[in-house]
């Protein structure tokens, strides 16, 4: 290598430098001594990590492919297993439709079982139901025709008295027909209420009298309590001047017991009608005597003779 000096110039050929040329010479070759060392360091690195396998494209490729393949075996295993549960799950279903479709038959089974048992149930009760009715029907139309022939007979007798002998009023010589012929005499059964006094001020003003029984009248008896039932009704018979049991005539009274309900009468003084006991008589609703206050306000008989 020549030694000697080397003169650099500027950008504006002024000289600069003075080098020389030895030292020039060995940089250059220092430098080139350094790439050196360090492509040789390379070269053992990219050895190292080649060695035992050769370190190549087609290597890489390998490698490539080998994962690519391990991919695609993983995915066409989870499709296989996804697949597997997908038929078990259809097999399911299956399984659950036709479970479903024997429900729904059975249960529509037993619904018609069950409304061909309703419908026989129904159509027997509606035949006893008609049954019934046809007997009830039956029945109420007999007693319609019973009533007809027995309810004045039993629950009114005054009207039944009346109806059977209305064509007979002008024979018995009662001129009123709200008066009731019986024997020798009409009577009179009063829709109004009064005292014992008022209603015989009453009967006397139609020239009749308050009730009188003769002692040994049973007929007349019968006649009177029948009409009477059920009902209170005042007679001619009272203790209130005397203390004793006469006709409002003044006539004597013969005690029959028989004619009086039990323990009657008994004179009670607890009625709160003043001081004065129970001393007029009256035919109860249970066509007995008994005695009541003279002051209390019920219906009363009259009786007059034809």
């Amino acid at each position: 290598m020549r030694r000697g000096w080397s003169l650099f110039f500027n950008f504006k050929n002024q000289p600069l430098i003075l080098v020389p040329l030895f030292l020039l010479s060995q940089n250059m070759e220092m430098h080139s001594s350094e790439e050196y060392m360090k492509m040789e360091v390379e070269c053992e690195t990219k050895q190292s990590l080649c060695k035992g396998r050769p370190c190549s494209k087609q290597t890489g490729i390998l490698v490539l492919l080998g994962t690519v393949g391990m991919i695609i075996f993983l995915v066409l295993i989870s499709i296989i297993v996804q697949a597997k549960k997908l038929s078990d799950i259809e097999t399911l279903m299956t399984d659950l439709s036709s479970s479903l479709d024997s429900l729904t038959s059975k249960h529509e089974e037993n619904q018609q079982k069950l409304e061909r048992q309703q419908n026989v149930s129904y159509i027997q009760v509606k035949k006893q139901m008609d049954t019934v009715r046809a007997s009830v029907s039956s029945i109420m139309s007999k007693l319609k025709a019973d009533s007809v022939r027995t309810s004045f007979m039993f629950r009114h007798p005054l009207e039944r008295f009346l109806i059977e002998h209305s064509s007979e009023e002008l024979e018995s010589g009662c001129s009123d027909s709200a008066w009731v012929p019986f024997g020798n005499s009409c009577y009179l059964f009063s829709r109004d209420k009064m005292n014992w006094t008022e209603a015989k001020d009453y009967c006397e003003e139609k020239g009749a009298w308050l009730l009188k029984i003769e002692d040994d009248s049973e007929d007349e008896w019968q006649f009177v309590t029948d009409f009477a039932n059920p009902t209170h009704y005042w007679i001619g018979l009272t203790d209130q001047n005397t203390g004793q049991w006469r006709w409002a005539d003044g006539t004597n009274y013969t005690m029959n017991k028989e004619h009086w309900g039990p323990g009657q009468p008994d004179e009670w003084t607890e009625h709160s009608l003043g001081e004065e006991g129970e001393d007029c008589a009256e035919i109860t609703y249970e066509s007995l005597l008994n005695d009541l206050h003279c002051s209390s306000k019920i219906k009363f008989i009259c009786e007059m003779k034809t």
